[in-house]
Formats: C-alpha cells, sequence, structure tokens
C-alpha cells in the first residue's frame, strides 16, 4: 500500500502557526467580549418580554373613599362576626344595677338582658363592647363569670402516685417537661395507699397523649395518669362551685367545696362538711348532690326543647308515617279481577301458595326484595336513625320501618 504523505492529507491547507497557537488570550479583551455580548442579549430579552411588577395593592383605588381608620373598624367588625361571644352572668341582685349602668354606658342599647335564677346574664353583640365591659367589672369588683371566645382544647387528667405537693409547685414541674396546665386542683382520699398521698386532677392545654403523660417523672417519681371520667357531662366551677362554666373565666369569690367558706379548697383545714350549693352534708362535688340533679334535669329538658324544634321543623327530616320518607314499594305480583281479595283459601297468610297446593322448595323471586329496594330501606333507616335520641327510639323506629314495608 502506498504510503500518502502529510501534505496530501492535508492537501492546501494553510500550516500552523505556532506562535499563535502558544499566545495566551489576552483576558481584558476576553471580558469586553463577554460584556457586550451580554448588553446584547439583554437588549433582546426587555425588547420581547415586558415585565410587570405590582407595587401597589389591587384593592389601593378603595383607600380614596375609604379612611385607614374607618378600615380597621371594618375589618375588626369582620372579625368580630366570625366569633362567637359568649354570655356575661353578673351573680348577686346587690351588682345588678351597678353592672347595668356599666353595660349601657358602654354598649349603648347594643345588648340584651335575662334574669335568671343563677343571675343576670348579658348577651352583647360586639367583641370590644365584651373585653371592655368584662374588663371594667373587674376593676369594680364585680362578681360574675362567663366562657372563652374562642374555646381551646383543654383535657383532664388524674394524677396519683405522688405525695402531696404545692399546686403552683405542681404545674412547675409539668412547664418544665412540656405541659401547660390550666387548672390544677387536689383530691380528697378516703383510703390513701400510703402516708402524704397525693391526688390531684390536672387539666392541661390540648392535645394530649396518655403515652406521652406516662413518661413524666415528677420529682424523679414514677406517677400514674389517667382519663378524668367526667360524669353526666356537666362543668362545675373549681372556685366558686357553681354548675355551667369553669374556673378560667370565673371571677366569683373562692368557695370552698368541702367547707363552703370563702377559701380555696385545698387550704381548707375544717373537720365540718357542707355543700356550698345546697346546704346539704357532702361536699359540693358530690354526685348525689340534689341540685346537680336538678341541673342535669333542666338541661335534659332544654336537650329536648330543641330536638323537638328540629324535629318540627319543616326543613328536616319527615316522621314515620311520611309516604316522602317511606314510600309504598311498587308490588311485583298482579291479581285480576282482585282475586286475593275474595279469595279464603291462603295457607298461614301466605298470598303466594293455595291450600291444595304444595310449597315449591325453593323461594320465588317475589318473596324477596330486589337489590333496589333493600336500598331505599336501609338509606331510609340510616337517615332516620341520625335523628333518634337514644336507644329505645332507635329499636322502636326498627320495628316501625319493617312493619311499614311489610305490611303497608
Amino acid at each position: 500500500m502506498n504510503k500518502r504523505t502529510v501534505k496530501e492529507i492535508l492537501g492546501d491547507s494553510p500550516p500552523i502557526d505556532k506562535q499563535k497557537q502558544s499566545k495566551k488570550p489576552n483576558t481584558e479583551s476576553v471580558l469586553k467580549a463577554t460584556q457586550a455580548k451580554h448588553k446584547t442579549m439583554k437588549g433582546r430579552f426587555e425588547s420581547s418580554v415586558e415585565i410587570n411588577v405590582p407595587i401597589q395593592n389591587q384593592f389601593s383605588l378603595l383607600n380614596n373613599d375609604v379612611t385607614s381608620q374607618s378600615a380597621v373598624e371594618i375589618s375588626a367588625n369582620s372579625i368580630n362576626s366570625k366569633k362567637k361571644i359568649p354570655p356575661i352572668t353578673i351573680v348577686g341582685a346587690t351588682n345588678f344595677s351597678k353592672a347595668s349602668a356599666i353595660v349601657s354606658k358602654i354598649a349603648g342599647d347594643k345588648y340584651t338582658l335575662k334574669y335568671m335564677s343563677v343571675g343576670m346574664k348579658i348577651q352583647l353583640n360586639n367583641l370590644n363592647h365584651y373585653n371592655t365591659i368584662k374588663s371594667q367589672l373587674i376593676s369594680d369588683g364585680i362578681e360574675f363569670h362567663s366562657h372563652d371566645v374562642n374555646p381551646t382544647k383543654v383535657e383532664h387528667f388524674i394524677l396519683s402516685g405522688i405525695s402531696k405537693t404545692k399546686i403552683d409547685d405542681l404545674s412547675s414541674e409539668l412547664k418544665s417537661n412540656g405541659f401547660e396546665t390550666m387548672n390544677v386542683s387536689e383530691i380528697d382520699i378516703k383510703k390513701p395507699r400510703f402516708d402524704n398521698e397525693g391526688l390531684y386532677r390536672v387539666s392541661l392545654k390540648g392535645p394530649v397523649h396518655l403515652k406521652s403523660l406516662n413518661q413524666v417523672r415528677l420529682n424523679h417519681t414514677v406517677v400514674q395518669w389517667k382519663r378524668a371520667v367526667k360524669h353526666n357531662k356537666i362543668t362545675q366551677c373549681r372556685k366558686c362551685q357553681q354548675f355551667g362554666h369553669g374556673i378560667r373565666n370565673c371571677y366569683i369569690k373562692y368557695k370552698c367545696s368541702k367547707c363552703s367558706l370563702e377559701h380555696d379548697s385545698s387550704a381548707c383545714t375544717s373537720t365540718n362538711t357542707k355543700c356550698i350549693n345546697c346546704n346539704g352534708p357532702h361536699m359540693a362535688t358530690s354526685l348525689e348532690c340534689p341540685n346537680r340533679k336538678s341541673f342535669i334535669e333542666m338541661r335534659q329538658k332544654l336537650s329536648s326543647k330543641n330536638n323537638i324544634k328540629k324535629t318540627n321543623n319543616p326543613q328536616s327530616v319527615p316522621r314515620l308515617d311520611s309516604a316522602v320518607m317511606f314510600p309504598k314499594l311498587p308490588s311485583s305480583l298482579s291479581y285480576p279481577n282482585n282475586d286475593r281479595a275474595n279469595n279464603s283459601n291462603w295457607s298461614f297468610g301466605n298470598p303466594l301458595f293455595k291450600t291444595n297446593q304444595a310449597p315449591p322448595n325453593k323461594k320465588s323471586e317475589s318473596d324477596l326484595f330486589s337489590i333496589d329496594e333493600i336500598k331505599t330501606i336501609f338509606s331510609d333507616v340510616f337517615i332516620s336513625l341520625q335523628k333518634c335520641n337514644s336507644k329505645e327510639d332507635q329499636l322502636i323506629l326498627i320495628f316501625a320501618t319493617a312493619a311499614k314495608y311489610i305490611y303497608g
């Protein structure tokens, strides 16, 4: 094979300049070329793309008609409308006239009063009025109670397995472990397991997991926690011992749950037991207190009245005898000339077989509800069961529904 020369391969290409190849590029010239190229690309980009950066609020035109102060009032009113304002209950007849004067001076005519056995209830329509009146009542020393505007979830526990300690020390120890205490109160023990045993009811800001509580060591002591069972689902204040509100919004003087005197229950040293609510020989927290039972009955009556109002509401679910809720199912059997009504030879009330006919081995399709009929029945029963108030009502509803569809 003939070997090709370098000249033949390269052809007429010019020779390589070794000086140019080894010469390094000028840094200044490269920088100028890069800047010129960047300027050219920037001009092209700005000419083809329009950038709009909003520098004002899209509702800024409203500022010409509405002042900043009125805008603040509008936003405050919108917030107030979303929050449910709780009532303020004034206790003690001597405080009624003084409290009424404070309310009328601050709220004008935007409030309502209602006299009750527990005191005078004031209902306001404005959150600012509520906060102002509440502060004024506190500064004037007028006894009252209310509720949280934005209720926080509070979970109640029973703490055992610990010796008696001060409430403040126990709250500080729980806080150091990452738990925020809403209320801590001591519970009397009839038969203590060891000397100086303490039992406490602790209300913590939720949510709180019982597993995390069981890992807490108070003063290096292994303690036991369990959730407090709320009897009859009513609230009793641990400060004044009255029913229907909690201690966080109570501005009434302390009443001992044991002796009914004006001091904290945890500091009681009396040997006498007297209920502040009924003057009976038992503690104010006793489940056998007649005033507690009366309060529960009153709540149940109010609940039943509200349920009756909902039932009588034309927009509520129809009654059991309503053809809208329980329509008649289409019959799959036809009886020409009313043969079923005129024929008396039916056996055991069964409309499918006569006395001279033997029943078949298998049931016919007319004996059973269709799938669509079953869906209708269960749907009606499920909707109606949600409106019942007790298990007895639910059972009556189920039997009534069965009778409606079988015999109706």
